[in-house]
């Protein structure tokens, strides 16, 4: 570890993160994560019957996408309208311009929004954790040997490295 790597962090925890200066567009964002990518493994490795109920590790990953797809879908539209009031509201307010209709619609979004942003944030933060941890438990449907991963894996790193 160098010496710089702790005054950049400082210097980014006093600063904040670099402006967003390219448009952000929620779809094309999100499309990228419409799909799972585990989808094709655990068809694979689903040899069930579809009509049956069962609650195992391939369906509480699907679950857990799924839950991780909504959060980061919600946090991508908080940020699509904290990004639009950052570039193009908050100064048109502060010089006294009055807002055009499409501009009210944006204002009245972020207002509601801003409150949540910080809060689904680390919501999505927790369920990409999650999905992290169901996702280290369907290696045991492939792996082999005496010493396989669980779900505890991701815990276990975590109280290693002193994150919990």
């Amino acid at each position: 570890m160098s010496h710089e790597e702790p005054n950049t962090l400082i210097k980014e925890l006093v600063e904040g993160n670099e402006p967003v200066y390219e448009p952000f567009f929620v779809r094309k964002e999100l499309s990228c994560y419409e799909d799972d990518p585990l989808v094709h493994l655990i068809k694979i490795l689903d040899s069930r019957d579809e009509s049956e109920l069962f609650h195992d590790e391939r369906s509480r990953y699907s679950e857990q996408y799924y839950f991780y797809y909504l959060s980061l879908k919600r946090y991508f539209e908080d940020m699509y309208y904290s990004i639009k009031w950052d570039k193009d509201l908050k100064w048109a307010k502060q010089s006294g311009e009055k807002y055009t209709d499409y501009q009210k619609k944006i204002a009245k979004k972020y207002h509601e929004r801003r409150p949540f942003l910080e809060y689904d944030f680390v919501n999505c933060l927790l369920h990409a954790r999650i999905l992290c941890d169901r996702s280290i438990a369907l290696s045991r449907y492939f792996l082999r040997g005496e010493k396989l991963p669980s779900f505890m894996s991701c815990v276990i790193c975590r109280i290693t490295v002193g994150v919990l």
